[in-house]
């Protein structure tokens, strides 16, 4: 668990393998915070693998702000759940805002930004591209939306090329 009421900026992870049972991302594995903000961070040539796994953050609870970080040239492999930017969200505020994606991300539930949405989140002026492989659930943005969230999501702007070649029927 990183960050409480700071900043993670300017982070560079370059031709790393992060590899974990559990929660895996290049930046945090798991971010439980009141105010986080994630800003400038690139994750270049990487591969990271886990239960849940991320280029940002596996886990995201709390109020995270991610700003204009990049994950290229890397491979995202889990277990359950895979995504270029967050794993799993189950924050009260989180924001996904300018960031770039382009990698291969491989799960059961697999996405560009975040694989499984418990809670309300925005993505907004996003690039999205590489490959997304999902076997229940695969998309360019957000793969599974849990609850009661219908009109409490913001997405808009964003930008998808990325292959979507998984099993997942619900793509």
């Amino acid at each position: 668990n990183v960050c409480g009421n700071s900043q993670l900026m300017n982070i560079k992870v370059l031709n790393s393998t992060v590899k974990s049972e559990g929660y895996s991302a290049a930046i945090a594995g798991n971010i439980n915070s009141s105010d986080c903000l994630v800003s400038g961070c690139q994750v270049e040539g990487s591969s990271v693998e886990g239960k849940e796994a991320a280029g940002v953050i596996a886990v995201a609870s709390g109020k995270v702000y991610i700003k204009s970080t990049s994950i290229t040239s890397t491979t995202i492999d889990a277990s359950e759940n895979a995504a270029g930017i967050a794993a799993t969200v189950d924050a009260n505020d989180f924001t996904a805002d300018s960031c770039d994606v382009s990698a291969d991300i491989n799960g059961n539930n697999a996405s560009g930004i975040v694989a499984v949405a418990d809670s309300e989140i925005k993505v907004v002026n996003c690039d999205i591209d590489g490959t997304v492989n999902g076997i229940n659930a695969e998309s360019g943005i957000i793969a599974v939306v849990n609850g009661e969230l219908s009109g409490k999501m913001k997405v808009t702007g964003n930008n998808v090329s990325a292959a979507l070649s998984g099993e997942a029927e619900n793509s």
